[in-house]
């Protein structure tokens, strides 16, 4: 609440913007074909999805563009971690679901690997207009603030604003993959 007036209060920049955190999806490992990928973004980034769980926060993102057709079977993969993709990842899976597709929700535990062959919702902090990762997807941008001192410039978001944690889902014991 008053957030720019409280960061101008303590002698701090504000830049808010659509777009600096977004959750994708990672199709990264999965054996579909681009058209499967680009229709399984589409039915996940719905504007029903967008109303009920990602609400006044975000929005979803454009469609990707392309020829795009069903996929037969999908696995999609949530970090128990992450509250709101568990609740996408369901809502997904239901959705796929009532249009035919075979699909499966499943929670990763951290520090648990993620399935073979699975599509994983992911959340991911990059500058408005950042490439995406290979493989990603983006579904909903999702409207985040970043405040700095006066007098620096080229302020970022880097992965750290999700905490210290924030790859906590890739790390492995030594020894241990």
């Amino acid at each position: 609440v008053n957030l720019e007036d409280r960061a101008a209060h303590a002698g701090l920049e504000v830049a808010a913007a659509a777009g600096w955190e977004s959750i994708d999806l990672d199709a990264s490992a999965a054996a579909l074909a681009p058209a499967e990928v680009r229709w399984l973004a589409g039915r996940a980034a719905s504007r029903r999805i967008a109303e009920g769980l990602v609400r006044d926060g975000g929005e979803p993102a454009r469609r990707p563009r392309g020829e795009a057709h069903p996929p037969s079977a999908v696995l999609l993969a949530a970090p128990t971690t992450d509250e709101l993709l568990v609740f996408i990842a369901r809502a997904v899976q239901r959705d796929l679901t009532r249009h035919g597709v075979a699909a499966e929700a499943v929670v990763i535990a951290a520090g648990d690997p993620v399935p073979p062959g699975a599509v994983e919702l992911t959340r991911t902090v990059a500058a408005p207009g950042a490439p995406r990762p290979p493989g990603h997807v983006r579904l909903f941008r999702v409207a985040s603030a970043l405040l700095w001192r006066r007098g620096m410039t080229g302020a970022i978001p880097n992965p750290t604003l999700d905490g210290p944690l924030w790859n906590l889902a890739r790390w492995r014991k030594a020894g241990r993959l």
